[in-house]
């Protein structure tokens, strides 16, 4: 079995989430709702989370701290993450984040909801439908030689 299969925690998006938001963003939604489940930190009624840009590092090694400031950024300015300062002492600069889950449910109508609801990854009779065939002209195989053959001539000619 290969080392890079699911042997490591996975990160876990629906679709329709990366497809409002882009991956990025519903990759970050997803582990802060994970964190905020878990979350017994309470402020004005609703649950916080907090982690250092070293923290947020290491949950996404894959990321630059500017690509996870920019995914923050970005989710703040769409209205679906909120941030919030909760520290007692004013030189503590920590981050609070939460999720604005009623603005999160706005992004799709309900009835796509249900029909994610619905499917049924693991088995059963319901079957994702393939989207259409796509018919491809050339193949990279093809393109690549022709470009090859085409810069060798320039290549001979000079």
């Amino acid at each position: 079995m290969s080392k890079l299969l699911l042997k490591d925690q996975p990160l876990l998006v629906l679709p329709a989430l990366a497809v409002k938001v882009g991956v990025n963003g519903a990759l970050f939604l997803q582990q802060l709702h994970y964190w905020l489940e878990k979350s017994v930190n309470v402020q004005d009624g609703y649950k916080w989370v907090y982690n250092t840009n070293q923290q947020w590092l290491q949950q996404f090694p894959f990321w630059s701290l500017s690509t996870i400031q920019r995914i923050i950024s970005k989710l703040e300015k769409e209205g679906l993450i909120i941030k919030g300062k909760y520290n007692r002492s004013k030189f503590n600069n920590t981050v609070w984040y939460r999720i604005d889950y009623k603005k999160l449910e706005q992004l799709l109508p309900s009835d796509e909801f249900e029909e994610l609801e619905d499917v049924n990854l693991t088995g059963g009779n319901r079957q994702i439908e393939a989207a259409e065939p796509v018919t491809v002209t050339a193949s990279l195989t093809e393109t690549t030689a022709k470009k090859y053959k085409s810069h060798k001539k320039r290549r001979r000619r000079a």
